[in-house]
């Protein structure tokens, strides 16, 4: 089994953020950049899955972004992701979530991941449109939000849990799969 994690690179939740003159995106001058923390998430259930099942062949971080970003892959190593790609072209700062989808997809289509991981949302954008885009752009069963990841025993299915309002919900698909992932996962 292949397990995939993609990665995004935020501005610290505890950085002053200011718009730049142009008004187009944030002043990124001084502003420290962390990975995502529902990617966070996403990376130590991966890791958890790979030691605790011989079936796991490799985690491999994914990341979209600048020269800076090869920061945030760094930290999914450290954490214990096997390898790592990094996307990196001027142009894709531009892209929304559906041409970041667009971009992955085209990318990993046909690698052989058996899961694909993320987090939920950014804490930047919070649209959490990228995981859902990528399911689609994948032509794979998707299930967002979830807080308990569960893979059977043979390896070709997963049982998911999401809070929804005051309950739980259950979800069982068939792998290849993508599966976003929400405070609490770990």
């Amino acid at each position: 089994m292949k397990i995939l994690v993609v990665v995004r690179q935020v501005p610290d939740s505890t950085t002053t953020i200011k718009m730049r003159p142009d008004a187009k995106d944030i002043d990124r001058t001084g502003v420290k950049m962390v990975v995502n923390p529902f990617d966070e998430f996403a990376i130590e259930q991966a890791v958890l899955f790979r030691e605790k099942r011989q079936d796991v062949q490799s985690v491999t971080a994914l990341i979209v972004g600048p020269a800076t970003a090869a920061e945030a892959l760094r930290t999914a190593l450290a954490v214990g992701a096997d390898d790592g790609i990094h996307l990196q072209d001027e142009a894709f700062g531009q892209l929304d979530e559906l041409q970041t989808a667009a971009l992955i997809a085209g990318v990993v289509k046909g690698s052989g991941y058996d899961l694909i991981l993320l987090g939920k949302q950014e804490i930047d954008l919070d649209s959490g449109q990228l995981g859902p885009a990528l399911a689609e752009a994948l032509d794979l069963p998707h299930v967002g939000a979830t807080v308990k990841l569960e893979l059977a025993a043979d390896g070709k299915s997963l049982l998911a849990r999401r809070r929804i309002e005051g309950a739980e919900e259950v979800v069982q698909m068939a792998l290849p799969a993508v599966v976003t992932a929400d405070k609490g996962l770990c």
